[in-house]
């Protein structure tokens, strides 16, 4: 099974290099893409992948969801994209509010390193 597995790593590496041609991304910029075939459905709604339901890599925190998951798009200067790329959901709304994406999307992209925003009192009795 080792075998099969590295192979496997092997060609997503080359396909996700062939990809790549012709963008300017820095190297070792953003996330680690989970490999497509450790993921049998969407990270966000869990609806299973098919033949139709294709996976989709949010660029900012490099986890696999479905297209409807997925439809979002924005720059992430950060990690070098400087035109809009497909980003999950959780994603698109730490990126826009500068909110920690962490927490809702366990990632480690651009958006997880920002600092959360001071909390507000709610003005909660007690």
């Amino acid at each position: 099974m080792r075998a099969k597995e590295k192979k496997i790593r092997k060609l997503t590496a080359k396909l996700a290099k062939k990809k790549m041609e012709g963008r300017e991304v820095p190297v070792g910029a953003g996330p680690e893409w989970v490999l497509d075939v450790m993921v049998p459905e969407c990270v966000g709604c869990h609806a299973q992948f098919t033949l139709i339901k294709r996976r989709h890599h949010c660029r900012n925190c490099g986890k696999v969801f479905c297209g409807k998951c997925t439809s979002l798009s924005c720059s992430i200067e950060e990690l070098g994209y400087t035109e809009p790329v497909r980003v999950c959901e959780p994603c698109f709304a730490a990126l826009h509010t500068n909110q920690p994406m962490a927490a809702a999307a366990g990632g480690s992209g651009a958006a997880a390193q920002q600092q959360p925003p001071p909390r507000a009192d709610t003005g909660g009795g007690q």
